[in-house]
């Protein structure tokens, strides 16, 4: 059902492609191994135009990826919501469901989800849009000692606050670049800091510490408010037992590499 919720909305298949596909397959098995390899190539094309598999599971890992700007980042975080829901449960008479509408990114008004970062990127902000260089010296400057007391390994954002405040006295460009790309290479764009949230919950967090976020989303899901499977797990550090109370730069790296080997153990199991 997941997998084939997540093809029909995300890939542009037909049901006919599907049927033919189910009458070759001789067995149930066969055709849910035929769906992963479907959505497999799906996402990630073997043509010349882009970069094979593997290369993209590297660039998964990889913390300085900008996976903000990346096309695919909303399939591969609704395929991480599938992945979650089509693990095998002890007790089949409690299967997990996703409704229909949500294999795909909602954008209507009242109920339009979009990317946010768990640990902030920019300073708060009414328009959504805005990137570290339309800030001024003050409000990044501002921005980064917040950043320093919401994690415990402070080491590399207090180099950058530091670089920061020497280089805006010679040129304020320049140093608003510097941060941009700083906070990049540390991996506050990899796809292991985003997630998908609902728009009106969205606005409950802006740059609140991750704690406060944390405690909001589990707030949420427990009063019945939709929390997606994957946002829900990595809010809860379901893979990281250390530190739960905050989330640091390591946890953008662990959560990345788990990401990278969910996907992959997914299509290859």
């Amino acid at each position: 059902y997941h997998c084939l919720g997540y093809l029909f909305e995300q890939c542009n298949i037909t049901f006919k492609e599907v049927l033919d596909k189910w009458n070759n397959a001789q067995t149930r098995e066969n055709f849910k191994s035929v769906l992963r390899v479907w959505i497999k190539k799906s996402i990630f094309p073997e043509n010349d135009e882009e970069p094979n598999y593997d290369k993209w599971l590297e660039k998964i890992k990889n913390v300085e990826h900008n996976w903000f700007d990346e096309g695919k980042l909303f399939k591969l975080l609704i395929l991480l919501d599938v992945i979650e829901l089509s693990k095998e449960r002890k007790n089949d008479n409690d299967l997990p469901f996703m409704k229909a509408k949500y294999f795909k990114r909602q954008a209507d008004k009242a109920n339009s989800e979009d990317k946010e970062h768990i640990l902030p990127q920019t300073p708060n902000s009414e328009k959504e849009d805005k990137r570290i260089e339309d800030f001024s010296i003050g409000e990044i400057r501002d921005f980064l000692i917040d950043l320093t007391e919401m994690i415990s390994d402070k080491s590399d954002i207090q180099k950058l606050l530091d670089a920061f405040k020497e280089k805006a006295k010679e040129d304020e460009g320049e140093a608003k670049k510097q941060v941009h790309n700083e906070l990049n290479r540390l991996g506050l764009n990899s796809i292991g800091n985003i997630v998908l949230l609902h728009h009106k919950p969205n606005r409950q967090y802006k740059n609140k510490p991750y704690l406060e976020k944390r405690g909001i989303i589990v707030y949420n899901a427990s009063e019945g408010v939709y929390i997606r499977p994957h946002t829900l797990n990595t809010f809860v550090k379901q893979t990281n037992n250390e530190q739960i109370d905050v989330w640091n730069l390591k946890d953008i790296e662990t959560n990345a590499k788990h990401i990278a080997t969910t996907i992959d153990k997914f299509f290859n199991n």
